[in-house]
Order: C-alpha cells, then sequence, then structure tokens
C-alpha cells in the first residue's frame, strides 16, 4: 500500500503531529464525529413495530422513526391501565429512538397508571 501512496521514492518525509495538531483533531472529533446526528441521524426512515406477551397484559408499539427520531407513535394491546396511551404517544414524538431517550421522554409518567403492572424497563426495552 505504501508503494501505491508514495510511489519509488526513496525517502518518505514523516510527518509528527504537535500537542496542537492533536487538540484540533481531538475538538473536531467531540464537536462533529462523536456525534449523534453525525453517526445516526442520516439513517434513512423506518416503521418500526414490536410487541410482546408480559404476565399483565399484551403490548405492540409502532412506530415511524425520521432521522433516527420518532415522527410518530401509536401504542395497542389488552393492559390494564387507566390512563389514555395518546399522552404517551405525543410524548414520544421528536424523541431519538434510542433506550436512553425514551426513558427521558417518559421520565415524568406514572407507567403503572397506563399499562397497569408492566415493568417500565421492559416496556422502555421493548420501544427501542
Amino acid at each position: 500500500m505504501l508503494k501505491t501512496i508514495f510511489g519509488e521514492a526513496k525517502q518518505v518525509e514523516e510527518y509528527k503531529l504537535s500537542d496542537k495538531d492533536w487538540e484540533n483533531i481531538e475538538k473536531l472529533s467531540n464537536e462533529k464525529y462523536r456525534t449523534w446526528e453525525w453517526n445516526y441521524g442520516r439513517n434513512p426512515k423506518y416503521n418500526f413495530e414490536r410487541e410482546e406477551k408480559f404476565e399483565k397484559g399484551f403490548v405492540q408499539i409502532k412506530l415511524d422513526v425520521k432521522k433516527g427520531r420518532i415522527e410518530h407513535a401509536k401504542i395497542f394491546g389488552d393492559f390494564f391501565g387507566v390512563g389514555d396511551v395518546t399522552e404517551l404517544e405525543h410524548a414520544l414524538e421528536g424523541t431519538l429512538h434510542d433506550f436512553d431517550s425514551i426513558e427521558e421522554a417518559l421520565a415524568d409518567y406514572d407507567i403503572f397508571h397506563y399499562f397497569g403492572d408492566i415493568d417500565r424497563h421492559e416496556l422502555i426495552r421493548l420501544m427501542s
């Protein structure tokens, strides 16, 4: 590979990165290449569907996701909560489609109120 790059050169000058070079590389990496947007934000639109039968009821999740964010959410099932799950569906809109972001979006909601005795962690896992 080196021959392809440098040809038949007898001597190739070596460049040593300075501390300032390393600082600039780290800064660029943190600001651009280590971001969620760079790594996942260019994903195509997709439909996410998952369902699970829990001990306390069946839950089906349908999500429309674009550029990694939930555009539309629909929750179905035969769980025994008393709350209107459309509140949760709206809370998910605009959220990144990953466990931590969904957990944060639903942090202020009493899952028991909406789903009865279904484990919060398991429900968020199902959504992500």
